[in-house]
């Protein structure tokens, strides 16, 4: 990885008497986002536009935005659960959501299909604490229905479409004495068409159903599975291959997946079956076909020591299982889930990291779950908590929910991955006309990629002129941006040759001074130092200056350690003199001309 990071021993530097005459404008922060055009005096933390460059909320850095990310809310903090659904039937998907602090249930409509268009649509407030929400049809009308867990009011709930276009709720109590539910899912668990409701539990009875007896949601019958520990996530699936729903429950408390057989395939009969014990305070459970064998295997999440794990049902049964780590280090892992991500026709893994912020996603490369490539979606979603997946945008392929107790409700477009991002500064002015010296940036780039920038200045802010030629490396301003022009942009260009790592860009600096008139000629009468030419040079620099009257000059080179070069101390006669200096290694360097009268210094590039 490259790191160039020269600004903070130039800001030393030039902070010091040594070459206290230069001015250093800095930018070190865009997080407060874009649409300042300007001219501004400073350029602070906000900026003019940026493509595919990601700043949200990120003080210090910017870099490319190699997923697409698309907020749908960030108005509301604590939400903790949503999944998706064509709540209206237009045949766009939707977003239900819980948010337990503003005691609500809610649904954003996806306007228009594209996923950019929301409308947030209320379903029912003063709930005590709604933890969790699902939605199937569940009075077998045909359009989606809501079902809740009250986790303080002990509740399960569901709220009936009645219209079908989502805009007026009936309420329905499914049961009052739930016991502080934590999760809950919905499907046919007797197999008679309808759709049930499971839920588990941190009180007894940890893990229970209830029969939509009449398939319209209006009796329900309660099964409760047994009296076990505290059951934090719970997910149906036919674990054993006989054609019926288990039910596999994550124990946050007792440390274990375990999974229930459905035995006469009623729903009436339950046995336990251990498939992982002291896994630490698993958060989440999910169930799928992971290896592409044709039975269901478990996939956990632990918050506790940080891992998402599959386990491979080895013999279809749920009688043996063999453990996969799939993810590590994934700080206080909150939700695990499946789908085929990349459309290869094998199931990858997403997760959310509630201690990292995390959405994550993992391509099952080798179809079997053996070997595994983390692709990470986001790394700065505060208190990742959930993630779920649909086409959002209507283009075919899968997009990512994610859901965060602090950040809101984002999705990602997957397919629409970025290897370029570019950002533009907002228009700097600066308080005399300028004789620009030097700009440069501290950023640090993986292999194969690039940090470039073009820069241009102008005594029209209203009319910019064209952008300079690309600068790949800190470099002199000679040549590349007029003097004596007081407005100043600059545009940064951030590639990559995949959406597998990007750039990151930290600090950009600005170095100039007030412009001091005329060169040489008129110059008989003052005390000069004259700008080195050709900057930036090849082979030798000359060095100018004026003395007024007989003097004794001391003239200085240093580099931007500080360290002296050379030096040389002189007495001079009235008049214009000129030293060559070569054979410096390539570099920036300092040219420092004093007496007991004055000092003066310039900036000068030594190229290969």
């Amino acid at each position: 990885m490259r790191i160039l990071l020269f600004t903070s021993i130039i800001v030393v530097l030039l902070s010091s008497p040594l070459y206290a005459a230069v001015n250093v404008v800095e930018q070190v922060d865009w997080s407060g986002g874009g649409g300042v055009l300007g001219p501004v005096s400073e350029w602070g933390n906000r900026f003019f536009s940026g493509t595919d460059i990601y700043w949200h909320g990120v003080p210090g850095r910017i870099f490319i935005m190699m997923i697409a990310k698309h907020h749908i809310d960030t108005g509301y903090l604590d939400t903790n659960f949503a999944v998706p659904r064509d709540i209206n039937g237009d045949g766009f998907e939707d977003v239900i959501a819980t948010d337990p602090s503003g005691r609500r249930i809610f649904w954003y409509q996806n306007n228009d299909g594209s996923g950019l268009s929301w409308t947030k649509r209320n379903v029912a407030n003063n709930l005590d604490e709604p933890i969790c929400v699902n939605s199937e049809d569940i009075d077998g009308d045909g359009d989606m229905d809501i079902i809740a867990a009250i986790r303080i009011d002990d509740e399960v709930i569901w709220w009936e479409n009645t219209n079908g276009s989502g805009t007026s709720w009936t309420v329905h109590y499914i049961d009052d004495g739930c016991n502080g539910p934590r999760s809950i899912h919905s499907v046919d668990m007797d197999k008679d068409g309808d759709i049930d409701v499971v839920v588990s539990a941190y009180s007894f009875p940890n893990i229970m159903w209830w029969e939509n007896s009449d398939g319209l949601g209006t009796s329900w019958i309660r099964h409760p599975l047994g009296i076990t520990e505290q059951a934090r996530s719970v997910h149906a699936r036919d674990i054993d291959g006989d054609d019926d729903m288990d039910i596999v429950c994550a124990y946050f408390y007792g440390d274990q997946i375990a999974w229930w057989e459905n035995i006469d395939g009623t729903g009436t009969g339950w046995m336990k079956h251990v498939i992982a014990n002291n896994y630490d305070h698993p958060w989440s459970v999910f169930s799928d076909d992971i290896d592409g064998d044709g039975d269901t295997d478990v996939l956990g999440a632990t918050y506790g020591s940080h891992h998402i794990t599959w386990w491979e049902n080895e013999y279809g049964t749920g009688m043996s299982w063999i453990e996969h780590t799939i993810g590590e280090g994934f700080g206080n892992a909150s939700c695990v889930y499946s789908e085929d991500l990349d459309g290869d026709g094998d199931i990858d893994v997403l997760g959310a990291a509630q201690g990292t912020d995390e959405i994550t996603w993992w391509e099952n490369s080798d179809s079997t779950g053996e070997i595994w490539i983390e692709h990470t979606l986001d790394e700065d979603f505060s208190g990742a908590i959930c993630v779920r997946t649909a086409d959002f945008n209507n283009d075919g392929s899968i997009d990512v929910l994610g859901v965060a107790s602090f950040s809101g409700i984002a999705w990602y477009d997957v397919s629409d991955s970025s290897s370029i991002g570019v950002l533009e500064s907002s228009i700097l002015e600066v308080s005399q006309s300028p004789d620009w010296h030097y700009f440069q940036w501290a950023s640090s780039q993986p292999a194969g990629t690039e940090v470039m920038f073009q820069l241009r200045a102008s005594d029209d802010p209203g009319s910019m002129g064209p952008w300079s030629d690309t600068l790949w490396l800190p470099d002199s301003l000679d040549g590349v941006v007029q003097d004596e022009k007081p407005y100043f942009q600059y545009k940064v260009i951030m590639t990559s040759p995949n959406c597998e790592s990007t750039p990151y860009m930290y600090q950009v600096s600005l170095f100039w001074e007030p412009y001091t008139g005329i060169e040489e000629e008129n110059h008989a009468d003052e005390y000069s130092l004259f700008n080195p030419r050709p900057n930036p040079s090849s082979s030798e620099t000359l060095m100018r200056f004026n003395v007024p009257e007989y003097t004794a000059v001391d003239l200085t080179i240093f580099d931007l350690s500080g360290r002296l070069i050379e030096s040389s101390h002189t007495n001079y006669e009235a008049g214009i003199h000129q030293i060559a200096v070569d054979d410096l290694p390539p570099g920036v360097y300092i040219v420092r001309m004093s007496s007991n009268l004055f000092t003066f210094s310039k900036l000068f590039t030594v190229l290969n």
